[in-house]
């Protein structure tokens, strides 16, 4: 009974962090950074209106009409159908509108495309976790997206609410703690280990990330 109840905190608190997560921003959109060619004046077209239809894809996404983002943001990859930022943007939109399998193949597809791009991996972590509820597979891509980039804390934060919710409180201490030295002043990640603290039984641990967690909520 203990065992479910501490499952049962962990999602919810899993939930609250991704719709934080996608409040303050950390699933904005990837702005365009395809250049023009030079010496091919129709690819010179193209490379601009791609980037003209992802900017106003992500102008709609931000003002959070998602349904204008995702239009924007296919006709972006009707023009270059092998950028993965466009399928990105449109992953996180769907995400908005609740259309989960859908902003899961579009993180299919990207990944696909670029196999070696962190966020893509990460994203479609949250939305395996927070949508899907497949905590395993989304510790697997945010794994992925720290093999690509050792430095991305969100990634360790995330992976370790993933691991925290599946009942395995010493990795996800382990990865806050790699989170907060990455990161240090996120005040999300010392109230996550706070809690993961206080369910060990480390109140002082526990009262110490919660102090920390209020002085940068200020």
């Amino acid at each position: 009974m203990e065992k479910e109840s501490k499952k049962l905190e962990a999602t919810q608190l899993f939930i609250l962090f991704l719709v934080l997560f996608i409040l303050v921003g950390f699933l904005s959109p990837q702005r365009s950074t395809q250049n023009a060619v030079d010496d091919k004046q129709p690819e010179q077209a193209i490379s601009k209106d791609y980037a003209t239809y992802v900017q106003q894809g992500s102008t709609k996404l931000d003002l959070k009409d998602y349904k204008g983002a995702i239009k924007d943001f296919s006709q972006a990859i009707k023009l270059d159908p092998k950028n993965a930022e466009a399928y990105i943007n449109r992953g996180n939109a769907r995400g908005d509108l609740e259309d989960y399998k859908g902003a899961i193949k579009d993180y299919n597809q990207a990944i696909k495309l670029d196999p070696n791009n962190a966020c893509a991996y990460n994203v479609r972590g949250l939305a395996r976790g927070y949508m899907l509820s497949d905590f395993q597979g989304a510790i697997k891509d945010y794994s992925q997206a720290i093999k690509l980039d050792p430095n991305n804390a969100l990634a360790y934060s995330s992976r370790g609410l993933a691991r925290d919710t599946l009942g395995d409180c010493q990795g996800a201490i382990k990865d806050y703690n790699k989170a907060i030295e990455l990161d240090p002043k996120n005040a999300k990640t010392y109230n996550m280990r706070s809690n993961t603290r206080k369910w060990l039984g480390d109140e002082e641990g526990a009262a110490r990330d919660y102090s920390k967690y209020l002085e940068l909520l200020k």
